[in-house]
Parts: C-alpha cells; sequence; structure tokens
C-alpha cells in the first residue's frame, strides 16, 4: 500500500484555531451516513486498528473556544481522511487571545474495524444452548450502562470454561452503527471467588476499560467502576423459575445402563431432569426420566434416556446393603453443592459415623460429621475402604456439622422395584487405598442433577 506525509494546514480566519493534518495513509472520505468515535489518552480501542495519520488543534491564536466546535471540526476532518476515529493522546490548556482558557489537542486518526469480535452469540442461540446445558449464573440481565442508557446483556459459559459478557441490546443511537446482537461486551478475567470478577469492559465507543468489577449474587450482577464511582444492578431477566433449572442436587450411577440415585426431594417438583458429568464431561447435559421413588425414606432412582450411546462403565464401588457402619467409623462424602458460587468441581467432605441414628432417632439415617451444603443432596456417603454406605440427604440447621444419611441398606426394596434387572454390586472392597485414590477412581460416576 501506497504511503504519504504531507502537511496540511488550513487558515479559517486571522483568529480562527488551526487544524494541523498529517497523514501517513491516504484513505477514501468515509460515507456521509457513517460515524466517527472519538476517544481519550489511556483508552485502548477494540478491533483491528490502523492508525493513518495525527491531527493537531491549536487554540493559542482563538478569540472563542467552544469545546463542541473544535471536537466536530476535528471528527469531520477524520472522516474526510478515511478514518472513523479519533483518538486524543495529549491535550494542553491554553490561555487564548481573549485570555480565557481553551484546550489545544493532539490526537490518532484511525480506522477501526469494530467487527474484529465476530458475533458470540445471538439471543436465540443463547437459549437454546441453554436448554442443552447450563450454569446458574448464566442467563440475560437488564439495566443501565455508565452513560444511562438501558442496556439487554448476557452472561454465557464458553466451552473453553470462561465466562463471557455478551451484548444484546441498548446503545444509544449514536452506537448503534457500530454494535450488532450477540458481540462481545466484557471478558472475565481469572479470579479466586465465583462471586467477584474483574472485567474488560467494551465502551459503547468501542474502548477498552479495565476499572470494572462484577459481582455475582442471586438473581442479579452489579457493575462498578471505582474511577468512575459507578455502581448499578442488572437484573436477571431469563431464565425464570419456570424457564430453566428449580434447583439442583447430586446423583451416583449404580450401574452400567444408565441408573442413578438422588433423593425424592431433588426430583419431586421436576418437569424434566437432566444429569451432568457423564464420563467427567460437565459441559454436556442428558436428560434422564423418573423410575421409581420412595418418599418416605427420601430416595429416588432415575435413568438416562440415551444411555446405549454413553458407554457408561460399571461403578467400580460396593453399595452395602446392610446398616452395620459403628459410631467413630471414618467417612467421606462427595457431591456439587451451591453450584452458583462454589463451581462445579466436585467436592470432597470428611467426617466419622457420629449416630446411627438420625433426626429424632430415626433409625433409617446415620448422622455425620461431615459438613454438607444445598446441592450435596443425594450425594454417595463411603466408608473408609471406599464403599457406598449411604445417600446424603439432609443437614441440621441448628447445629454445626451435623448431617444426615440415608442407610444404602434402604436402597434394596427400590431396586427390587427396577422395570429391568440391574446387577448392582454388592461385593464390598476392603482395600486400603487413600482417600484420594478413591476418589480419582469414582469420580466419575457421581453426577450433577439438575431439574426444570
Amino acid at each position: 500500500m501506497l504511503r504519504y506525509l504531507f502537511l496540511l494546514i488550513p487558515v479559517f480566519f486571522a483568529c480562527a484555531p488551526s487544524y494541523n493534518l498529517k497523514l501517513d495513509e491516504v484513505r477514501p472520505p468515509l460515507p456521509e451516513d457513517e460515524i466517527v468515535m472519538i476517544s481519550f489518552g489511556g483508552q485502548s480501542i477494540v478491533g483491528d486498528v490502523d492508525t493513518l495519520g495525527t491531527l493537531s488543534v491549536d487554540t493559542k491564536n482563538a478569540t472563542k473556544c467552544e469545546p463542541d466546535e473544535l471536537f466536530g471540526k476535528a471528527l469531520s476532518i477524520a472522516k474526510e481522511s478515511g478514518g472513523n476515529g479519533y483518538h486524543i493522546t495529549s491535550i494542553d490548556l491554553e490561555v487564548n487571545q481573549s485570555f480565557m482558557p481553551c484546550a489545544s489537542f493532539t490526537g490518532k486518526i484511525v480506522h477501526s474495524k469494530y467487527t474484529y469480535y465476530d458475533i458470540l452469540h445471538t439471543e436465540d442461540q443463547l437459549k437454546e444452548s441453554w436448554d442443552e446445558r447450563f450454569f446458574e449464573i448464566e442467563g440475560i440481565y437488564e439495566g443501565k450502562d455508565p452513560n444511562g442508557f438501558d442496556l439487554r446483556l448476557a452472561i454465557n459459559r464458553e466451552k473453553t470454561g470462561v465466562y463471557n459478557l455478551i451484548y444484546l441490546s441498548g446503545v444509544s443511537d449514536d452506537f448503534e452503527p457500530i454494535w450488532e446482537e450477540g458481540q462481545l461486551k466484557a471478558i472475565f478475567k481469572n479470579s479466586a471467588s465465583t462471586q467477584l470478577y474483574k472485567i474488560d469492559w467494551i465502551s459503547s465507543n468501542r474502548t477498552l476499560n479495565k476499572d470494572f468489577i462484577i459481582s455475582i449474587g442471586p438473581g442479579l450482577f452489579t457493575l462498578t467502576n471505582s474511577t468512575e464511582q459507578f455502581s448499578e444492578p442488572f437484573l436477571k431477566v431469563y431464565p425464570t423459575n419456570n424457564d430453566l433449572t428449580l434447583g439442583s442436587g447430586t446423583g451416583f450411577a449404580i450401574s452400567e445402563k444408565g441408573f442413578i440415585v438422588t433423593n425424592n426431594h431433588v426430583i419431586e417438583n421436576a418437569d424434566r431432569v437432566f444429569v451432568r458429568g457423564i464420563n467427567g464431561d460437565f459441559s454436556k447435559e442428558f436428560e434422564a426420566s423418573i423410575v421409581v421413588k420412595d418418599e418416605n425414606n427420601d430416595l429416588a432412582i432415575i435413568k438416562l434416556n440415551d444411555q446405549d450411546s454413553l458407554n457408561i462403565s460399571t461403578p467400580g464401588y460396593g453399595i452395602s446393603l446392610r446398616s452395620n457402619a459403628l459410631v467413630g467409623e471414618d467417612i467421606f462424602t462427595l457431591g456439587f453443592p451451591l453450584l452458583s458460587t462454589m463451581g462445579d468441581e466436585l467436592k470432597l467432605t470428611n467426617g466419622v459415623i457420629s449416630s446411627r441414628t438420625g433426626y429424632n432417632g430415626d433409625i433409617t439415617s446415620y448422622q455425620i460429621s461431615a459438613p454438607t451444603q444445598p446441592g450435596n443432596s443425594g450425594g454417595p456417603l463411603f466408608d473408609s475402604k471406599g464403599n457406598v454406605i449411604g445417600i446424603v440427604n439432609a443437614k441440621h440447621g441448628n447445629a454445626e456439622n451435623v448431617t444426615y444419611a440415608i442407610k444404602s441398606s434402604y436402597l434394596g426394596n427400590l431396586i427390587d422395584l427396577l422395570p429391568s434387572s440391574v446387577n448392582i454390586k454388592t461385593e464390598l472392597s476392603t482395600n486400603d487405598a487413600s482417600t484420594s485414590e478413591q476418589v480419582n477412581a469414582v469420580r466419575d460416576f457421581v453426577y450433577i442433577i439438575t431439574v426444570k
């Protein structure tokens, strides 16, 4: 491409501001209806940017100083030079001939390819993908941007595990030509917290602002910029309780035929039941059907609808059909508590059998000292040898580290009600493997259960 260097100094009248243009590259003027963005030093322009030259505006000999006129004329020169952006790099405060302060400034004329970030996901595409799999902070949110305009945004988890903020609608008319539904609006940075993130926020004029923080709570997120003293809540408007997930729990496989045990209270109000974590893959969600349930003992068995194509192995752990665990015996639990804040990595807690009876002396349950949270319900309780001896189902609300688990012996009657014969491994292990080795052996058979 040919490059040119020349100096243009138009003189309008003796006491007018001077506009000094130096172009390194000559391009045709932009169409009349195309807009030119203005940005300032310290702001990074998002997109593929070509610098065409520089434009300096000198006001020290001017008798009047109207900022709107100065910037407007600068943008017109940028457009005539083929630029769609004017990036001001320095501003000097001058005293003009009328002894009034007036700003002189210098900037780069640039041409930005704003579609550098291709369309990621339209609203319809997002909703369709959330029907397949869903993470609790995902969804559509509405609130006001730093300029006071109503924005409709979406939080989406990409295949890489990173969350992005997606623009859906709402920028002002001035900036609408450079935004399309589905483009990236903010990039979440890695964080030690699942509720608080630094983000790279793409402003309406397509410049990058790294001073934003997003905090996520139930049903909303708050967008904050400390340097601009801006803080605005964005309310989650999709999915509602009627759209998607009503709740979540844990389940575990009992055979290679797709049968999974969980609690009845996890699935009792479900129109549809979904399972994540098959063969260790949490990016995909598979629908399951409720096969049998025992409301009195809070147990249920569900079955994956498409288990034949999933190549599920036979679980390696034994399931005890006797209630012979002793007080003081070491135990551990596996599950997926508080997905929205603790994430979807399998969580382990350990402790001991505190009592051979549960709440108010309930003989169907063990009391254990392992701490649990909402979402652990339906998870397996293992003894020190890695055998399933119970199913976590409740915690004491007024006591620390008091959890109840239904004895796995009560699974026997439910298994007998299954419509097809299922081979359950009841031979118990006596190995002395470490807890970490036992977890690695069973983790692919413990799943997230979500209901809709």
